[in-house]
């Protein structure tokens, strides 16, 4: 017929001068100046009177959702795995001048880590500064470049991902599991927020 196939398409910005679109797909595009205004779901007063029990039994997903999400958050904190690390940075005790110190703490610290990946792949280290050329003449030394880049991305993957860090993190991120949780759930809440205002 004479209707679009928008499968695929998406809106990727909306302002009051023009709306700008995207696709997962390539095929036969059209402009139209025909002014399209999106419409966005409001909550009135009418709809708050809607919000019933009889309502959230009929459609269930986003509320079964957000329970079954906390309740797992919860049981992990209560849990909390690898609640023998601590979360405080090695520069935060005041005790790390001392070399006994350092030596039980450091190495379990996510700096300690860094120190240890760079101490052990960094080619030609005394060359650092003179530029990528000059560290890395041959093939085994960007062989080993390359080899630092990816200890050191699994080291920040483990730390930094929202769930990885839950059961993989090191010491000396500065966020506890249940910040961790916190945020995550934080952002499903939003996700799905924003799914059900505009769909």
């Amino acid at each position: 017929g004479d209707a679009w196939d928008t499968s695929g398409c998406f809106v990727t910005a909306i302002t009051t001068e023009y709306i700008t679109c995207g696709c997962t797909h390539l095929t036969t595009f059209s402009l139209s100046k025909i002014d399209i205004f999106p419409e966005a779901n409001f909550l009135t007063d009418l709809d708050w009177r809607r919000f019933t029990i009889g309502n959230l039994l009929q459609h269930p997903t986003v509320w079964i959702t957000c329970v079954a999400a906390l309740l797992i958050f919860v049981i992990i904190c209560l849990v909390n795995p690898r609640s023998d690390i601590s979360e405080s940075s090695i520069i935060a005790f005041e005790d790390i001048i001392y070399k006994s110190v350092q030596e039980e703490k450091l190495w379990r610290d996510v700096s300690g880590k860094e120190i240890r990946l760079i101490a052990r792949y960094m080619p030609n280290a005394h060359l650092l500064g003179d530029g990528l050329l000059m560290v890395t003449p041959d093939r085994a030394a960007k062989r080993q470049l390359c080899t630092l880049q990816l200890k050191l991305f699994k080291v920040y993957l483990r730390n930094e991902h929202t769930l990885l860090s839950v059961f993989q993190r090191t010491a000396g991120t500065n966020y506890s599991v249940q910040e961790r949780l916190g945020i995550f759930f934080m952002y499903l809440c939003t996700v799905m927020v924003a799914t059900g205002t505009f769909y």
